[in-house]
């Protein structure tokens, strides 16, 4: 930091009371899981369907109706026990897809790119799952268009995906617990209810309602790893000031005691008023060299983003129009 910056953080957790986001703020999901609103932020929040470790959702109802518009579909969910035997680690289902750069067959588009390059020596890093054309039932055997939704073969008559198939992005899951829906805005398939969620053009993907728009902040990626967030199979949140980032680098810089979001410094979480009391009393209890006590600073504050001159001191500097601390000097 150069000499003519000065940013105040929180106290340490012992004197603060932060807080992990409230149930106001969102978290997204990527290829398949749009942005909850969930207090308790678990690792599922946000992660694309056709990819790993889906969004579950303990209250939905099992008996969900048909949903098609014209090629994305949700099958009826009868009362009975779904078929968990065949599948891959991602999602369990009753077929497999074959990849149309090196043609042979995978349970999911992530197996692919697990496990293509490994197994067949195949460069595609990502397939694309728009192209699938075959798909190969792996109750009989039966290799066949992948526009079915159930086997061809009418001794078989295997229904792909039990609880949901997408006939766009060739996802299919047998799991009544783990809600999906295919998006038109955003082109994929992602996780959670459909009425939960509404497509936000300004942000560039599926969005709880009550989020705070920042243009195309989801076409970005995330600024601790640099990853891409979007197409991301990890967990995505979005922080109070509306910049998104995975949860794990949230949950880290958290650990690490970093609170500012490093787009545009603004805490990261909500500061208390207790947490404010403390630095003002340590300020109060703690005096200055008597040739520092009258000294005035420029400062602007990352919370409000005012410019004044305010009252300088080594354990922060209170912006005099919010009253954060969450400030840096300015020459």
């Amino acid at each position: 930091m150069s000499q003519n910056e000065h940013t105040t953080t929180p106290p340490s957790e012992t004197n603060s009371q932060t807080q992990e986001p409230s149930s106001t703020e969102t978290t997204i999901g990527n290829e398949a899981v749009p942005i909850s609103t969930h207090p308790n932020h678990s690792d599922d929040d946000w992660e694309a369907v056709d990819d790993e470790d889906l969004f579950e959702d303990d209250n939905f109802e099992e008996n969900s109706p048909i949903e098609n518009n014209g090629s994305s579909t949700t099958a009826v969910v009868e009362e009975k026990k779904y078929s968990n035997d065949l599948g891959c680690s991602h999602y369990p289902h009753n077929c497999q897809i074959e990849s149309p750069c090196c043609k042979e067959f995978f349970w999911c588009r992530v197996c692919h790119d697990n496990e293509a390059f490994t197994k067949y020596k195949c460069k595609v890093e990502n397939m694309d799952r728009y192209s699938v054309k075959r798909v190969k039932c792996m109750r009989c055997g039966t290799i066949q268009s992948s526009e079915n939704v159930e086997c061809e073969n009418p001794e078989c008559k295997t229904i792909f995906g039990e609880f949901y198939t997408c006939t766009i992005c060739h996802i299919y899951s047998n799991d009544p617990k783990r809600p999906i829906y295919h998006c038109e805005g955003c082109k994929i398939c992602r996780l959670g209810k459909r009425e939960q969620f509404v497509h936000c053009y300004t942000c560039g993907a599926c969005m709880a309602p009550n989020h705070k728009c920042i243009p195309q902040c989801m076409q970005s990626s995330c600024p601790i790893c640099m990853e891409d967030l979007f197409s991301s199979r990890e967990s995505v949140h979005l922080l109070r000031c509306g910049h998104p980032m995975h949860l794990n680098c949230f949950r880290n810089s958290l650990k690490n005691r970093i609170y500012n979001c490093p787009i545009c410094q603004k805490y990261m979480v909500e500061i208390s008023e207790e947490s404010t009391r403390i630095i003002d009393e340590e300020i109060a209890n703690t005096p200055l060299p008597q040739e520092l006590q009258d000294k005035k600073v420029k400062i602007l504050c990352n919370e409000c983003l005012q410019r004044n001159e305010a009252a300088f001191h080594i354990f922060g500097i209170k912006c005099p129009n919010c009253g954060s601390y969450n400030t840096k000097q300015t020459v």
